[in-house]
């Protein structure tokens, strides 16, 4: 065969080969996506992301890992640091029903970095977490998101070579009933918590005292500050999941017991909203309400209530 023939024939094949490994990498990727929904995945899961020799810093990185059978990925931010003088604390950010990690990042990315401190945010099957009484495919399937966000944040301290300190938890809405149930269900992983617009409903079996900040708007009407259930509807299937109506200030009552607090109070204002700490605690414990539209103003950075919840984590634990 002429020379030129030989190269031809083999451009072909290597063409092909190329188009074929890339269509079928396509066609696996989909049905293995569109699998996963189901739980019946006919292809096998990908194996855990190698950790990379060079750990970005700065800028949002991501790891993946199987959890439960279902492949799950976490993204994280690291301040760049050369020299760890102490360890970096770590904020464990749990986002919202239908939103992304990477809102969570971007909540806290300017002060973190500041601070030196580390986030690590899950990402949601369907876009949600299973949080107790909410939200969406997780709930509805009872998938282990609090042992998810948990070994989800053991990876990244693995990968940071261990120069991380305590882990603090927060998060909006679905991720602020998932903060609080690691909580309660997890005590002593988080060293405080600090949620807005969500929280757990069920009882507290956690006797491990945790400082405790709640953010609510007194005109969310969707997660009712009075609380969810039947006589009172909220978004997300989270009233039908409900036995009984958990208003902020019952929340807060629970966790002051549990932190051995006193019945005095301390009233604070801010800009934009008031805090009722409570006295004598053995941990941090207050209750801010705010007048902003509701719910879904959450979704967009309140850096002034990001300030807060940093100091907070910064002065509790």
């Amino acid at each position: 065969m002429p020379t030129r023939n030989f190269f031809g024939v083999f451009l072909a094949l290597g063409c092909g080969y190329a188009l074929y490994i890339k269509v079928g990498s396509d066609v696996f990727g989909k049905e293995n996506e569109r699998n996963i929904g189901g739980r019946k995945s006919m292809v096998t899961p990908p194996k855990p992301t190698p950790s990379p020799t060079v750990l970005p810093c700065g800028e949002t990185a991501s790891v993946n890992f199987d959890w439960g059978g279902i492949p799950r990925k976490v993204l994280y931010l690291a301040p760049c640091v050369d020299n760890v003088a102490e360890p970096m604390p770590i904020i464990s950010a749990v986002h919202c029903y239908g939103c992304t990690p990477d809102m969570e990042i971007q909540r806290y990315k300017d002060a973190a970095l500041k601070r030196k401190m580390v986030i690590v945010s899950g990402e949601g099957i369907g876009a949600s977490f299973n949080g107790g009484a909410c939200c969406g495919q997780a709930m509805k399937e009872g998938l282990d998101d609090v042992g998810f966000t948990v070994h989800g944040v053991e990876v990244v301290k693995g990968l940071l070579k261990n120069k991380t300190g305590k882990v603090f938890g927060t998060g909006f809405s679905n991720g602020g009933f998932l903060a609080t149930k690691i909580a309660n269900e997890r005590p002593g992983f988080y060293s405080a918590v600090a949620v807005m617009s969500g929280y757990d409903y069920s009882v507290l079996t956690s006797t491990s005292p945790t400082p405790m900040l709640l953010h609510h708007s007194l005109k969310d009407d969707l997660v009712i500050p009075t609380g969810c259930c039947s006589t009172s509807k909220c978004i997300a299937g989270i009233s039908e999941a409900s036995t009984e109506c958990v208003a902020t200030t019952d929340f807060i009552d629970r966790w002051a017991s549990v932190n051995k607090c006193g019945d005095g109070r301390t009233e604070t204002s801010h800009d934009g909203f008031s805090c009722v700490g409570r006295e004598n605690c053995g941990k941090k414990t207050i209750l801010c309400h705010h007048d902003h539209p509701g719910h879904r103003d959450w979704a967009r950075p309140h850096p002034v209530v990001t300030e807060h919840i940093l100091n907070f984590f910064e002065t509790a634990a």
